[in-house]
C-alpha cells in the first residue's frame, strides 16, 4: 500500500498497519464512520488526480476534469 493511501487511512481515524517481514499488503482497519471517511477521502484525492495546470487556462481541459470528476462521482457516491 502506498504512502498516499496510508496518510489518507490515518486522516480518517483508520487504523494502518504492516506486518514487518511479511510480504502481504499493509491492512487498513476501520469501522462505521472511518471506513465511511476513508473512501470519502479516496474520492476526493482521485477527483484532484484529474485537475491539471492546464485546467487555469483551457476551456477543454476543465471540460474533461468535470467530465471525470463525474464518472468518479456517479461510480461511487450516491
Amino acid at each position: 500500500m502506498n504512502e498516499r493511501i496510508q496518510q489518507l487511512a490515518e486522516q480518517a481515524g483508520a487504523t494502518y498497519y504492516k506486518r514487518y517481514f511479511d510480504p502481504t499488503p499493509a491492512t487498513v482497519l476501520a469501522n462505521g464512520d472511518a471506513l465511511e471517511k476513508f473512501a470519502h477521502l479516496i474520492i476526493e484525492d482521485c477527483k484532484k488526480a484529474f485537475w491539471s495546470e492546464d485546467c487555469f487556462v483551457s476551456d477543454l481541459a476543465i471540460d474533461d476534469y468535470n467530465k471525470q470528476v463525474e464518472k468518479i462521482r456517479k461510480r461511487y457516491e450516491d
